[in-house]
C-alpha cells in the first residue's frame, strides 16, 4: 500500500512541475508578445509623426499656392511652373549652354 501512495504523489509531483512549466512557457510568450506589440506601437508613432510632418508641409504648400492664385501674380506665378515642366511660348527658343558640362 505504502509504494501505491508514493506513486500517486510523485504523479501529483510530476504533473505539478508539467504545469508550472506549461505556465511558464504560457507566461514567456505572452510576454514576448507584449514586448513585440510595444515595438509595433513605437515604430508606427514614429511612421504616424513622420507622416503628419509631411502632412502639415503641404498643407502649408497648398496654402501657399492658393494664395499665389487668388492674387495677382497668379500669370507669373503658373509661367513659372510651366517653364520648370518645359513649356515654352509659342516662337520662343530655348537655348542649352553645352560647354558647362551638364
Amino acid at each position: 500500500m505504502k509504494v501505491t501512495g508514493e506513486k500517486v504523489k510523485i504523479r501529483q509531483n510530476v504533473l505539478k512541475i508539467a504545469l508550472i512549466v506549461a505556465v511558464i512557457i504560457v507566461l514567456g510568450l505572452c510576454a514576448f508578445k507584449i514586448a513585440s506589440n510595444a515595438a509595433d506601437i513605437s515604430r508606427k508613432r514614429a511612421e504616424l509623426n513622420e507622416k503628419q510632418t509631411v502632412l502639415d508641409e503641404q498643407l502649408a504648400e497648398n496654402d501657399r499656392i492658393k494664395e499665389i492664385l487668388e492674387s495677382d501674380d497668379k500669370s507669373e506665378y503658373m509661367e513659372q511652373e510651366a517653364r520648370k515642366k518645359g513649356y515654352t511660348k509659342d516662337g520662343e527658343i530655348i537655348y542649352y549652354d553645352s560647354s558647362s558640362g551638364n
